[in-house]
């Protein structure tokens, strides 16, 4: 599988069954006092509520959304090609490809910022666009990989619940689809979504480069959840693993205006 392929991701949910609903119900320690506000722009007309009520289960079962937002600064590495800092309060973030000895520096918000590649920083604006650009897909695609199940309500996005599926690892599992409208850089994108009957953690996704495609182009486990800060992560996704995964309370800001590497 080639990771370097850009995705953004969709989801859809699960038609259940009345023992699928009964074993939903036996875990209510999951979502109890649990608050999980939709974006604004999420798709809540077409999504249906056995999903949006997975996801929130989800969302629980991961730390939980008031410790995902008080979550500030955020490190990984993304199977060894490129290292990310992200300070997800005010959209900062720091992307290092060790392999081209280049750094990208920009607002995730408003995609202002600046690039050094080797010893040349581009200052020229169609240069200078041309890699910010780069550096939003790169970014867009490899924090879905790191924190997908965070964001299974966010806008754009459709949460449709399907029959229970078998994993990789034949098991069984809650089944969501997601898909999305008017965002991200694939929009066309499906996945559904493999969730734990037991704990509500994610534990498989499957790609589909089209809604309407039969069979997937890849499936990947989602393995090895972790206590970072206040959050759970996983960080193997089949044979390969994301590293240098951290939760920072206080990072300097320098991490996010200076190239210098001395300075994270």
């Amino acid at each position: 599988m080639n990771k370097s392929l850009l995705f953004i991701f969709a989801f859809a949910g699960i038609l259940f069954s009345s023992c699928g609903e009964k074993e939903i119900s036996k875990s209510e320690d999951i979502i109890e006092n649990e608050v999980n506000p939709a974006h604004v722009d999420f798709d809540l007309l077409h999504s249906d509520e056995k999903a949006i009520e997975i996801a929130d289960k989800v969302m629980k079962s991961i730390g939980g959304r008031e410790n995902w937002d008080n979550t500030k600064y955020l490190r990984w590495n993304f199977f060894g090609k490129r290292l990310h800092y992200w300070n997800k309060e005010t959209g900062d973030i720091r992307i290092e490809i060790p392999s081209s000895d280049a750094v990208f520096l920009m607002n995730i918000n408003t995609l202002e910022g600046k690039v050094k590649l080797g010893d040349v920083e581009p200052t020229k604006a169609d240069s200078l666009d041309k890699y910010l650009d780069l550096a939003k897909e790169m970014w867009i695609n490899d924090s879905y990989w790191m924190f997908m199940p965070f964001k299974l309500k966010d806008g754009g996005v459709t949460l449709k619940s399907r029959q229970k599926r078998m994993m990789l690892n034949n098991e069984y599992a809650y089944a969501l689809e997601l898909t999305f409208s008017g965002v991200g850089e694939t929009p066309d994108n499906k996945y559904i979504i493999y969730v734990d009957t037991y704990d509500f953690k994610i534990r498989q996704w499957d790609f589909f480069p089209t809604p309407t495609m039969k069979d997937p182009v890849f499936s990947t486990t989602w393995e090895n959840y972790s206590q970072y800060g206040n959050i759970e992560l996983a960080d193997v996704r089949s044979t390969d693993t994301l590293t240098d995964i951290a939760v920072f309370e206080e990072l300097s800001e320098k991490v996010f205006t200076s190239f210098d590497k001395s300075a994270k």
